[in-house]
Parts: structure tokens; sequence; C-alpha cells
């Protein structure tokens, strides 16, 4: 998970029993992430998350 209070696991971002933390952290999907919320685009989640407010 991405965050702490996604209690439903909508933000799995990878296994890191199947892969470093080091390959999850140099991710496409790490990346895109992290250029998505530089961007101001948030996962649904997050847009919707309590601790944004």
């Amino acid at each position: 998970m991405s965050c702490c209070t996604d209690y439903e696991g909508l933000t799995k971002t990878a296994n890191v029993f199947a892969s470093s933390i080091e390959e999850v952290w140099r991710s496409e999907t790490v990346r895109q992430r992290k250029q998505d919320m530089l961007e101001g685009r948030l996962l649904d989640v997050c847009a919707r998350c309590m601790g944004l407010k």
C-alpha cells in the first residue's frame, strides 16, 4: 500500500516479498505516482482522504 489509511488496499504498489524495496522505489508505478502528485493529480482514495484536508 502507498497509504497507511487505505484500509481497502486500493493503493497497492508492489509486493516487497517478490521485489526488493529498491526495485519498488525505482519502479515505473512509483515514478508515475510521484509525478502525478507533483502535478496535482491524486488517486481517488487520496482525494477523499480526511488527512489531506
